[in-house]
């Protein structure tokens, strides 16, 4: 049986992924259930860059799992993004670090600029499944309003989302050399949307478990 760990931010996403699992028990801050022949575990991480990282180290530590899946939500900046479409992150970076000359924006030193999420899970999701695959950016920085997501695209022209935790994570992975992917539903976009914070707000009232399905046919692929 593989096991597979998916990682999540906020209590709404972690709701919504446990309703995909079979069995799903709860103990020590864990959710571990089946999908099929699959050992999973769920675990909410918090929101940020640090409570990411710690709780990512954490749980390749203690479980050893043959992947790491990031899913939750995530902010859209590319042009065509609109929400309730699926992006998958094939890379990650940071946009809010800097660390000078000669390292690029958004790269911790001696480490690479973009985290590349593993081949072979990218490889597994169906191509119908997915609207946009490419760069999602990572800061501790909500994205308000339209110049907040310019700025992103000035910093990275082919980003498509922004989140606070995707890079952090990857960046463990990488570490850790354990395989990751960052699989992200779009809440608001501030580039298609006069009132990006309704639009996020409105967003968890209309979010259907069935936008996970996604996350179901990778871990059924897998």
């Amino acid at each position: 049986m593989k096991k597979i760990a998916i990682i999540a931010a906020m209590s709404k996403e972690i709701a919504s992924i446990k309703n995909i699992l079979s069995n799903p028990k709860e103990q020590d801050g864990y959710i571990r259930g089946t999908l099929n022949d699959k050992e999973i575990i769920l675990t909410q991480s918090g929101i940020g860059k640090v409570c990411a990282a710690v709780k990512t180290t954490e749980l390749i530590d203690k479980f050893q799992p043959d992947c790491v899946i990031n899913s939750g939500v995530a902010g859209g900046v590319g042009d065509n993004v609109k929400q309730m479409d699926i992006v998958v992150g094939t890379k990650t970076v940071y946009n809010d670090v800097w660390c000078l000359e000669p390292n690029a924006y958004g790269q911790v030193q001696d480490f690479p600029l973009y985290f590349e999420a593993d081949t072979s899970l990218i490889e597994k999701i169906k191509e119908s499944d997915v609207v946009y695959k490419g760069l999602i950016t990572s800061g501790d920085k909500f994205i308000s309003g339209i110049e907040g997501a310019k700025n992103i695209r000035k910093l990275f022209d082919d980003a498509l989302a922004v989140d606070m935790e995707s890079c952090a994570v990857a960046q463990v992975c990488y570490m850790k050399k354990t395989p990751f992917i960052s699989l992200r539903i779009i809440s608001d976009n501030p580039l298609r949307s006069n009132d990006n914070h309704q639009q996020y707000a409105d967003f968890w009232g209309e979010m259907a478990n069935k936008s996970f399905a996604v996350l179901k046919n990778l871990l059924n692929n897998i």
